[in-house]
């Protein structure tokens, strides 16, 4: 085959696409000492057919400092037509080289160019191409070229690799929801190994700990603090992988912990890398592991350190539910008891982790049946007086279109006016929850009820069902009561303002096998009722064979009157209502009667 020819074919597959073209920096990293000259080369990957390249590349001038340029063995022995080293700003170099002549080119892989550093201090730099042009026979740029930034790793002993594992509360389809990101501290929650950052990276899942050991039932000579991406690697904070300093190669057992999932090891000792291409270890590989222990199977092959440890001990039990899940149910944050890594502890961490993993611990959990059915819930408020006090007694009411279907583990997000029953209802005694009808069992409770602030407008009611499939609640197309809260009322004159907060109750809701959950949930109803207010400089006086009442007017309300003869025995009765007056009569009644009036509306001032 002649060399025309074998030009001709390698142009075609390049126009075409059949080749992946690609240039990167290598060796990589490159791993020098503080004060020492060194060298990488641009290299073209690929069997590609060029005339010459422009590169340019950035550095960190506080890490490394570039010395120049030189052409390499790729492009050696011809006349260039344009070779320089420009600096375009302190951290950026455009470095063009171009074969001068009709119809001379170079075909790869090949090194293009040398760039020359020296190293400053002990650290850790990338050398990044932050734009590549590759230059066919006749000089116009080859499209599509893809570029490899290169990394330097500066000082004494440095070891280095790529560790993958999942996590099962974060995993999803072959990478990690980065969900909870905005809530991950900027400290290490490890006291072991501390460590400080100053931001956290988009694409971290949480910050992990790494141990070695050099036997498997040794104590560690190394603990770190790292960070899990959704990839599913382990790197250093501000290194692209794990890169030790001052550390053996190995080989050690890897270690790894999580600060609410099972703690995994490697079944045999790994050494990490000292030079060249960085060591992967994947211990989503249950071959990998030692002993089987602490991995459930995500997907068919693929495992991840199993959710549900809140406390760290390497066991899953009903500690972790009741010390910890049943405390924090309902609320937002980084929390023990996060084990889908969200930030929001709700059901969904209880039934699709904590339950699947306390008694299957090392073994896939059972696969969680497709969602069914419908549930919708509803509100019912009415204002009542105990002991001298007002509450707003609210029902929230159950029900499903569908047969069969009993009610398991749920939670109800309640939003409230705070301007009525103050902030924080539950940290500030303001609120009782009982259990409705529909899920009322006697003599021994089914359902254990947990409250929780969810924010300072918001009540989190948590409904625990505890017993087996087929007791639960029977939902029924009529709403029934589900739950009922008194609100202690701390005002009046102000609408309710109760609505669902139906983006944390979707996926919450399960059947009783706790494991089902259902596909539909509606939680959309409202009421903005107005809580009546007592009117002021309320007065009564004679007016001929009348007794009136008169009262200062509230702009935009109507008026209710209510009498009693007995006022403390709550049996007020209603005897006018609708009036737009601040004023009322009656004929002189023969016995002795007490008088109440509330203002009804949406007032100009309270």
């Amino acid at each position: 085959m002649n060399s025309r020819f074998c030009l001709c074919l390698l142009l075609l597959m390049a126009s075409l696409g059949l080749s992946a073209i690609s240039v990167s920096i290598t060796p990589n990293p490159k791993v020098t000492q503080a004060q020492q000259d060194f060298t990488v080369q641009v290299t073209l990957d690929t069997p590609t057919v060029i005339r010459g390249c422009t590169v340019w590349f950035e550095y960190d001038p506080d890490k490394i400092e570039y010395q120049g340029a030189e052409i390499g063995e790729l492009l050696s022995g011809f006349d260039l037509y344009w070779f320089l080293s420009a600096r375009e700003s302190p951290t950026r170099i455009r470095v063009p080289c171009i074969i001068m002549g009709a119809e001379l080119y170079v075909t790869g892989p090949g090194n293009m160019l040398n760039l020359n550093f020296t190293a400053l201090a002990g650290d850790f730099s990338t050398i990044d191409i932050v734009n590549i042009q590759l230059y066919d026979v006749i000089g116009y740029e080859i499209p599509g070229v893809e570029a490899f930034d290169g990394d330097v790793i500066i000082g004494e002993d440095a070891a280095y690799g790529k560790i993958k594992c999942w996590l099962q509360g974060a995993y999803s389809g072959g990478a990690m929801l980065t969900t909870q990101n905005a809530s991950i501290p900027l400290n290490s929650p490890y006291p072991t190994a501390p460590a400080c950052v100053d931001s956290i990276p988009g694409d971290v899942v949480d910050w992990m700990l790494l141990e070695l050991h050099s036997v498997h039932n040794g104590q560690p000579v190394g603990s770190y603090s790292l960070f899990l991406d959704s990839g599913g690697y382990l790197r250093t904070p501000g290194k692209p992988y794990l890169i030790l300093m001052n550390s053996s190669p190995g080989p050690y057992y890897l270690l790894l912990r999580h600060r609410n999932h099972m703690a995994i090891m490697s079944a045999t000792a790994q050494t990490l890398s000292s030079s060249g291409s960085p060591a992967v270890f994947d211990l989503t590989d249950i071959a990998n592991i030692y002993g089987n222990g602490g991995m459930v199977e995500v997907e068919e092959g693929i495992h991840a350190m199993a959710a549900g440890d809140a406390d760290a001990n390497g066991k899953i039990n009903t500690v972790d539910r009741n010390s910890h899940w049943r405390e924090q149910t309902g609320l937002n944050g980084y929390l023990s008891a996060d084990f889908s890594l969200d930030a929001y502890v709700s059901t969904v961490d209880l039934n699709d982790f904590w339950r699947a993993n306390s008694s299957l611990l090392g073994t896939a959990p059972p696969r969680r049946s497709d969602p069914r059915g419908t549930v919708e819930f509803t509100l019912s408020p009415e204002v009542i007086r105990v002991n001298g006090e007002s509450f707003l007694s609210l029902d929230i009411l159950a029900s499903s279109p569908d047969p069969n279907q009993r009610i398991g583990s749920g939670m109800v997000q309640l939003n409230y006016n705070p301007a009525l029953f103050g902030q924080n209802v539950k940290s500030s005694g303001n609120v009782a929850v009982t259990h409705g009808s529909l899920i009322n069992a006697f003599p021994f409770p089914y359902y254990n009820l947990i409250m929780n602030d969810n924010s300072p407008s918001r009540l989190a009611i948590t409904f625990e069902y505890l017993m087996p499939a087929g007791l639960g609640g029977l939902l029924t197309s009529t709403p029934q009561q589900l739950l009922n809260v008194r609100l202690r009322l701390l005002d009046t004159g102000f609408p309710c303002g109760f609505s669902f907060q139906q983006n944390l109750m979707v996926n919450q809701q399960y059947l009783d096998d706790n494991h089902t959950r259902f596909a539909q949930v509606l939680a959309t109803d409202t009421d903005n009722t107005l809580i009546p207010s007592q009117p002021a400089g309320l007065c009564l006086s004679l007016q001929g064979n009348n007794l009136q009442l008169n009262w200062q007017e509230a702009s935009g309300c109507t008026y209710s009157v209510y009498s009693a003869q007995d006022p403390n025995a709550e049996d007020w009765q209603m005897v006018a209502s609708g009036l737009t007056d601040p004023f009322w009569s009656i004929p002189i009644q023969s016995n002795r009667m007490f008088f109440r009036v509330t203002a009804s509306g949406y007032p100009d001032t309270k």
